[in-house]
């Protein structure tokens, strides 16, 4: 990879962080923030995780987990739904027009691959 692309690549992921630290304010920790992306992960596959998949991420301890999903349900940036195929399985999703908007900024500054 030559200096110029590799560049080019920083200030794309610079300028991504950016905009999701916008489109996510009350995302402040960097615990909330990876919360986020791996709900967004889940989500984008189709297989949206529940509050005990999260906790067994392993990325802080069980108690600092529940304590920023429940932050993030507040702020109205996670929203619990039920499973399709098991109703007693509630899931966390991204709000929805959080998530359509966090998917064109990053297919705008990564590009489609």
């Amino acid at each position: 990879m030559s200096v110029e692309t590799a560049a080019q690549r920083i200030i794309a992921v610079r300028r991504l962080a950016k905009e999701l630290r916008r489109l996510f304010p009350e995302a402040q920790s960097s615990l909330a923030l990876e919360l986020v992306f791996a709900v967004a992960e889940q989500q984008a596959l189709g297989k949206p995780p529940t509050v005990t998949e999260m906790v067994y991420t392993g990325i802080a301890s069980e108690r600092t987990i529940r304590r920023a999903i429940n932050m993030l349900r507040e702020t109205g940036v996670l929203v619990e739904v039920r499973s399709q195929t098991d109703r007693r399985r509630i899931c966390l999703e991204i709000e929805a027009a959080r998530f359509s908007a966090m998917v064109l900024i990053i297919n705008e500054i990564l590009g489609e691959n």
